[in-house]
């Protein structure tokens, strides 16, 4: 048996996390997964071909990279915030894509609609809107339901639009499809944004730190270093670790941790935290914390734990949502 780690694409609510976990879970050879929403990752224990596990997440609407091969190339990377960011994020996914083109037919339907355009016509124009913003959506309801058997808020809307093809109402369901998938954008992309300010604190550890052995130096990776180590931090360098200075001076920036504008006097007997910014001058340290359990690392699985959590009332809504649906 062994434990796989994959990130997740295309999961934009905690529900997606759960639906794909339960889905994942049925396969043979499964023992135990867990989705993390906020970090977009999933673990897996047992033994299970990557293209059978491929085979079951595009079936739901999402695609696992193993972290090897993954790359923020691969995903959208918010730059820019507010509605143009949303934009850029609408425009970047295919299904956001196929949102807007429906959302486009509609409008342009309705205003078409307004200056004489033969109701038959418009109907049908309604009706090619909302199959077109529809499409992942049913496909998501039904797969859901085939894999997991279970109804999901997907489903409940394609009943929704059939529903009002049937009653007539076609303008009132393609305008409600097309605000649901625009909601369900704009949760995805409050999630990519979270979870790129995660990778840009993981991006603040530093991945090498300079040892003191006797009167030698060697570079190391900051994971073989322990706790009681000598290490060289020169000027303008990255402490590594958390750790007590034993010699030198110098003013260590401790804004990435602390938000501090100024950077801070060190000296021999004081705590310096790793992500932080050597100054001036050169310091000898002694780790004190592993790197795992270093402030910066506390501080980037506390946001992944506020994250993950969902509140009380949350937890309820879902409950009741899950029979109501």
């Amino acid at each position: 048996m062994t434990t796989q780690n994959y990130r997740v694409q295309g999961m934009d609510c905690a529900h997606c996390a759960q639906e794909l976990e339960t889905g994942v879970s049925k396969l043979d050879g499964v023992n135990a997964v867990r989705v993390d929403f906020a970090s977009a990752m999933m673990q897996l224990e047992g033994d299970v071909a990557f293209d059978v596990l491929q085979a079951r997440a595009q079936a739901l609407g999402k695609t696992l990279v193993p972290p090897e091969a993954a790359t923020d190339e691969a995903e959208y990377k918010p730059t820019r915030g507010g509605v143009i960011g949303f934009w850029d994020y609408l425009t970047a996914r295919g299904e956001t894509r196929l949102a807007l083109t429906g959302g486009g037919l509609i409008l342009l339907t309705l205003i078409l609609s307004l200056v004489g355009l033969p109701e038959p016509f418009a109907a049908l124009l309604y009706i090619v809107g909302m199959l077109i913003t529809l499409a992942p959506i049913a496909r998501s309801g039904v797969n859901g339901l085939r894999i997991n058997h279970e109804f999901n808020i997907n489903l409940l809307m394609t009943i929704a639009a059939a529903g009002a093809i049937v009653i007539g109402e076609y303008l009132e369901g393609a305008t409600v499809i097309f605000l649901f998938a625009i909601g369900e954008a704009l949760e995805g992309y409050t999630a990519d944004r979270a979870r790129q300010s995660i990778r840009s604190l993981m991006s603040l550890k530093p991945t090498q730190a300079l040892r003191l052995q006797g009167e030698r130096e060697e570079v190391v990776a900051v994971s073989a270093l322990a706790v009681g180590d000598r290490l060289l931090v020169k000027p303008g360098e990255q402490i590594p670790m958390d750790g007590v200075v034993l010699a030198g001076t110098s003013g260590v920036n401790q804004a990435p941790i602390t938000g501090e504008s100024v950077p801070v006097a060190k000296g021999e007997g004081d705590d310096v935290f790793a992500g932080t910014i050597n100054g001036e001058g050169t310091l000898t340290i002694e780790v004190t914390r592993l790197a795992a359990d270093n402030t910066l690392s506390r501080i980037i699985k506390l946001v992944e734990e506020a994250q993950s959590v969902r509140a009380p009332s949350q937890r309820m809504i879902d409950g009741f949502a899950r029979y109501y649906t």
